[in-house]
């Protein structure tokens, strides 16, 4: 059946209290809740009032959560590998910020909604190594003309932040400030992956003057001063980061640049990115290498209020948390006659039917066999020649997809199985200028 359009979207939640589940009660050691006492035993029936004893009351690798709906005030310090959790449907509020200090090497801070107020240096610091910020929001609107970060890694080592909704790092009632998104400062190996930094009146994602190895891979970064900076100082530059697959829009300077006020960094690269509207132009990057960037509008629902992608040279680049909108080819069949032994298989026939007419059709053997092959199709019918004839071993895989220009295509995988079906097929689509599979659930 054909699929006309495509769409993944995100549901947005109002923020209301909400009890947890069954599944984060198991998870979770002690809980805190804004309706809680911080005499109680911290159970799910009896929640400790504030954060910081939740913290407080957890031994080293375990989980504390905070009941969704809930706020808790003050800065809340992570000193030892733990896990805190937002539970619910609904994220709970942190207002005032999270420091997780060296001392906290591998803690995860998750789904929660962290609103910077009062004197730290970020809404949330990370000194720790090996420490994950994971799907959260966080913003700094309780900060007012101050040059603070939403996230700052300091020092850490192997730090991953993934599936974060970062905003608005100060409320600015003036032009000159620098309130980054995202600041590894000094940091080495770190993954930044899969975040919306938007509207923050300084660097979307800054690089430096001290950033070592870095990958900044399919993160959407719109509407800041500057979109992505890799720089150094007059004793050191950020060396060997990869920029990769993201989209960067809007800037009010460039969407990607580098600045040197001394050693010029080595090795960093800036790869295979949508760019598009730079106030000031989209690439300003001296001693970095360029590779593969397109400049192309994203093709916006309705920024910000809906940053669903709908251009095809941008969609695969773009974060998980943020949809895509486009038209896919219609699924094909696979047809096929084997001759099916224990150990191996003769390919007799194979085709496809409900090809798109002048869908490109790509054959490709993946394990255990070697073969390529691709046309344009000519009607809703294909003949595969490749292959036929050929004995192929047990375990072989074999991949055939249609693409377009512009459309999501369709795929298919075939994996020889022997007795006594002889072969086994799966189905899924690739996205616009995509390489791998992607479920279809959900595909109108």
């Amino acid at each position: 059946m054909a699929r006309a359009v495509v769409l993944l979207s995100l549901a947005v939640l109002a923020a209301t209290a909400a009890a947890p589940r069954d599944a984060d009660a198991a998870a979770c050691a002690r809980f805190a809740s804004s309706s809680g006492r911080d005499d109680a035993s911290g159970s799910v029936a009896h929640p400790f009032r504030t954060a910081q004893r939740l913290v407080r009351s957890l031994s080293p690798g375990a989980t504390g959560c905070l009941v969704g709906g809930s706020r808790f005030f003050g800065r809340i310090v992570l000193d030892r590998p733990l896990t805190l959790r937002g539970a619910g449907a609904h994220r709970p509020a942190i207002v005032g910020g999270i420091t997780l200090t060296p001392r906290a090497r591998g803690a995860v801070v998750e789904n929660l909604a962290v609103r910077g107020r009062g004197r730290g240096r970020a809404a949330i610091l990370v000194n720790a190594d090996r420490a994950r910020i994971v799907d959260n929001a966080i913003s700094g609107t309780g900060y007012v003309d101050r040059n603070t970060a939403c996230i700052l890694l300091a020092g850490p080592r192997n730090a991953v932040v993934t599936g974060n909704r970062i905003e608005s790092c100060t409320r600015a009632t003036r032009r000159g400030l620098a309130a980054p998104g995202i600041f590894v400062g000094s940091a080495l190996g770190t993954h930044v992956t899969d975040n919306l930094v938007v509207h923050t009146p300084g660097v979307g994602i800054l690089l430096g003057p001290n950033a070592q190895r870095t990958r900044v891979v399919h993160n959407l970064v719109d509407g800041n001063a500057t979109g992505v900076l890799i720089r150094g100082n007059r004793r050191t530059a950020s060396s060997h980061n990869i920029v990769l697959a993201n989209i960067v829009s809007n800037s009010g300077g460039h969407n990607v640049a580098a600045a040197w006020s001394g050693p010029v960094g080595r090795g960093n690269i800036i790869s295979a990115n949508c760019l598009w509207h730079g106030f000031a132009g989209n690439v300003r990057a001296p001693g970095v290498r360029l590779a593969g960037n397109v400049v192309a509008s994203p093709r916006y629902v309705r920024r910000p209020a809906d940053y669903t992608v709908r251009a095809p040279a941008c969609i695969a680049k773009r974060p998980r948390l943020v949809g895509a909108r486009f038209r896919a080819l219609p699924a094909f069949r696979v047809v096929y006659h084997v001759r099916a032994l224990k150990s191996r298989v003769q390919i007799v026939s194979l085709s496809l039917a409900g090809v798109a007419p002048r869908a490109r059709v790509t054959v490709r053997c993946v394990r255990g066999c070697s073969a390529r092959w691709s046309e344009r199709a000519r009607g809703s019918s294909v003949r595969l020649p490749v292959l036929v004839g050929r004995w192929l071993p047990v375990g072989a895989v074999i991949d055939i997809r249609t693409t377009a220009s512009a459309r999501a295509g369709a795929w298919a995988r075939i994996s020889v199985t022997g007795l006594p079906k002889g072969v086994s097929i799966a189905h899924a689509c690739v996205a616009p200028g995509g390489s791998k599979p992607i479920s279809c659930r959900g595909f109108g």
